[in-house]
């Protein structure tokens, strides 16, 4: 109908392809200045550069310790606990502080970065009332997995202090070994194997979970109290660092827009089954599915068959949590070694992130951070 044409008129080619392309451009800048709004939002960490690799120790850890020098004592263990927490000056964390419950070499410690590029130093005490100060000195390693620190031994020769993260940074093992004056072999003498209070090995880390400290945004254990109101924070350290200036933290904690987060510590979690006591010296000493593969336990009586099970409800958003956690640690892991100035251990665990977590918005983060290293 003549009509109905004029009211309708066809439509204009060259006005639907401008308006196309401003929805194609328009939208994706509008998401692109949200994502970075986001980013903004995250509060700035203020970590020595030398000791962020070694993030992962604050907190506490528990364990057993069995001696490595003599076989017939190998089943007479001990229990001991370590305590690692940031130590500030004028506002800054500046050092590493450690306290060992039950240990043989140590009672205390301060780990600080040493006068050369890469190295370190650990001054503590001896254990006892009367211990005697001590002070080892060494390296980390390009993994930013291994702590190797070394002093003169009370006799003669060398004493070897080593920490070693698992895959998982959930555990680690510390070891002690000697070399006598005028060897050139190092003997083991003791051994602990550690666990972080809180995380499950058969779970992955689960401080991906938790509140963020207000004061490091490191994963927080456990909370302090201002004016009525709970703040997540990751250490002693950090309780008291916030006492000291509340008001710095609460105006970083309002420019985050995170408001009074209520932070309270995480409830332990029992280590898995499937862990092995001593191996956290090695990479992963469980693969991501073995407890997939184990089967399922069955009540007292109830008679065995060979049908699958249902699977429980919430199985699925419990594996996305689980995997949501590995992600954000993996990534943190990344992000410290090259905030260490590890270039080649950083673009490892870049790729490996990658490789692991294919697809995901943090993996495109991952490979925008290898595209730059590579590029340098």
């Amino acid at each position: 109908m003549p009509g109905r044409a004029a009211r309708n008129p066809p439509p204009d080619p060259l006005g639907l392809a401008m308006r196309r392309t401003l929805r194609c451009g328009i939208i994706p800048a509008i998401l692109m200045i949200g994502s970075a709004l986001g980013r903004a939002a995250e509060p700035a960490r203020e970590l020595p550069p030398a000791l962020a690799p070694l993030e992962f120790l604050v907190g506490t850890w528990k364990g057993q310790g069995v001696p490595k020098d003599d076989p017939s004592q190998r089943f007479r263990g001990w229990t001991e606990t370590h305590t690692w927490a940031w130590a500030f000056e004028k506002g800054k964390p500046v050092a590493l502080t450690v306290s060992i419950r039950a240990g043989k070499v140590l009672s205390e410690g301060r780990l600080t970065p040493g006068g050369e590029a890469g190295r370190y130093r650990l001054e503590g005490k001896e254990p006892g009332e009367r211990g005697k100060p001590v002070a080892f000195a060494g390296t980390l390693d390009a993994s930013g997995k291994l702590l190797k620190l070394e002093r003169p031994a009370p006799g003669g020769g060398i004493q070897r202090l080593s920490i070693r993260a698992n895959g998982n940074y959930i555990r680690y093992v510390m070891t002690v070994d000697q070399k006598p004056a005028g060897s050139q072999v190092f003997a083991p003498k003791l051994e602990v194997g550690l666990t972080r209070e809180g995380e499950s090995f058969a779970a992955g880390s689960s401080s991906a979970d938790r509140p963020r400290c207000v004061v490091t945004g490191g994963a927080a254990t456990m909370s302090v109290s201002y004016n009525g109101q709970s703040y997540p924070v990751c250490c002693t350290g950090c309780v008291d660092e916030f006492k000291e200036n509340p008001a710095k933290y609460l105006k970083k904690l309002a420019a985050s827009g995170d408001g009074a987060s209520k932070g309270t510590p995480s409830k332990p979690s029992a280590v898995s089954r499937f862990e092995d006591a001593f191996a956290g010296d090695g990479e992963d000493t469980v693969a991501p599915d073995a407890k997939a593969k184990m089967p399922a336990a069955r009540p007292s009586g109830e008679p065995a068959t060979t049908k699958a099970a249902a699977p429980a409800a919430g199985v699925g958003k419990d594996a996305e949590k689980a995997s949501a956690r590995r992600a954000a640690s993996a990534l943190q892991v990344a992000r410290n070694l090259e905030k260490a100035g590890k270039r080649e251990a950083a673009l490892k665990a870049y790729r490996q992130f990658v490789k692991d977590f294919a697809g995901t918005p943090q993996a495109r983060s991952a490979a925008s951070r290898i595209s730059a290293l590579e590029a340098e």
